[in-house]
Formats: C-alpha cells, sequence, structure tokens
C-alpha cells in the first residue's frame, strides 16, 4: 500500500523479480509488466529505495525444476552468452541501474528439497556459484551495485551461514571482491524475542571467517500473546 507507506515514513521496499515472469519463454523475452515501472515511480515519489531480489528460475534455462532449478551453464565464464544465469542479472540490474542498487540474490536457500518452502535445489557450493556469478555480472551493469546474501531462515539450517562462509573462504578469489557478497540478510520468525540472539550468531559467524560485513533483518513477525500454537505471556 504506497499510500500507507507514504504516511508511515517507510524509507525501503522491496521487490520480488521472478525470472520466470520477466524471461518466461527464452533469453530474448521481457515481461516489463512483471515489475511495472509505476511502483519504482511511487517509490522514489514518496523517498522509498528499493531493493530488488532475483529469484526462480524459468524452465527453459535449467535442466532442475522449474522455479528451485541451478541455472543452466552457471559453471562458464560470466561473459559466455550460455551462462544464462549470468546473462539475465546484467540485463536486469543494468535496466534499473540508478533506480535500484541493492539486489538480494535469491530466497532462502537453506530450506533444503522436499521441504515446504524451498526455493532452491542446489547445494552450498551452487548457491555460492549463483551468487558469485550475479555479483560479477551485476558489477559490470552497475558498478555501484550492493549485493544482498539471499534471506536464511536459521531454524531450517542452523549451520548454513558457517557452511557457505567455508565455501566462500576457500575461493582463492574471493577475498578480492569481499567474497562476492555486501550484506547478510536474515528472516527471523516463531520468536521474537530471537531477534537479538540470532543477529548475534550471525555476527559471530562472520567474526569466525575474519568478515565484517552489514546484516539486514529482511522479514519477522510478532506473534500475538492469544496465538494458541505460542502462548505469550500477558504483560
Amino acid at each position: 500500500d504506497p499510500i500507507a507507506a507514504a504516511e508511515a515514513g517507510v524509507a525501503w521496499e522491496r521487490i520480488l523479480f521472478y525470472w520466470s515472469e520477466l524471461q518466461p519463454n527464452g533469453p530474448d523475452d521481457w515481461n516489463p509488466y512483471h515489475v511495472p515501472d509505476e511502483w519504482l515511480s511511487m517509490a522514489a515519489g514518496a523517498g522509498r529505495e528499493v531493493v530488488g531480489l532475483l529469484k526462480h528460475t524459468p524452465q527453459w534455462a535449467t535442466d532442475g525444476s522449474a522455479g528451485n532449478g541451478v541455472p543452466r551453464g552457471l559453471d562458464l565464464p560470466v561473459d559466455d552468452p550460455n551462462n544464462l544465469w549470468a546473462a539475465f542479472v546484467r540485463r536486469t540490474v543494468e535496466r534499473y541501474a540508478g533506480r535500484i542498487n541493492h539486489w538480494i540474490i535469491w530466497n532462502e536457500p537453506d530450506i533444503a528439497p522436499g521441504t515446504y518452502g524451498c526455493e532452491w535445489d542446489g547445494t552450498v557450493e551452487q548457491y555460492y556459484r549463483l551468487l558469485k556469478v550475479a555479483y560479477l555480472a551485476a558489477h559490470q551493469a552497475n558498478p555501484d551495485v550492493t549485493i544482498h546474501l539471499a534471506g536464511l531462515t536459521y531454524w531450517h539450517d542452523k549451520m548454513y551461514l558457517r557452511r557457505f562462509l567455508a565455501v566462500a573462504t576457500q575461493d582463492p578469489e574471493g577475498a578480492a571482491h569481499g567474497y562476492y557478497f555486501d550484506v547478510v540478510t536474515l528472516h527471523i520468525y516463531f520468536q521474537t524475542e530471537t531477534v537479538y540472539d540470532l543477529i548475534g550468531i550471525a555476527r559471530a559467524a562472520l567474526t569466525e571467517y575474519g568478515l565484517r560485513k552489514a546484516i539486514w533483518l529482511n522479514e519477522t513477525n510478532a506473534p500475538p500473546n492469544s496465538d494458541p500454537q505460542w502462548l505469550m505471556p500477558a504483560s
């Protein structure tokens, strides 16, 4: 609700960019109606900065399942036209450069395949490659871009961030590029009182690997004290 957001003084807005909707039929396709320019104009007019989230593989771009599948050609150089993910990221970031300078790469890869809510069928190593390709392609299109890790749920895989950092820090090319991300993203649900603790756990994981990065909390909730599944004491 852009009017209510403006009245509340909201300063940031996250918009989801589905690859499968932007390019439903092939790499030469582009559907401008998936994210109407009006949304960006309204955000800019109200002083909100937009953060874009890139996800959801189209069926034509993967040998896996639509939506969750690892993009075909991901291991190719970022300038190879057969690296389909690189081409998509470059085109999207270039199109919105100046209007969107923050991009989140995928969503909740720590939810295992076969589990409700899963959005990524690849391994941690494949997610790191997805991130690395996105970082390099995005910077070709917009040198001022900021790259955010996919939001992590913590509860689905408490060690995912550490396992990711272990993979990232083994890349001999990684240190020169900040391991291809600028921001750690958290989605903290179920127990509101754990927000402080889980941000601390993420910070500790970064420190363990000698990294200092911004941490953003992009999704959370406040359970009502009348919720029978999670009774909260009356204050």
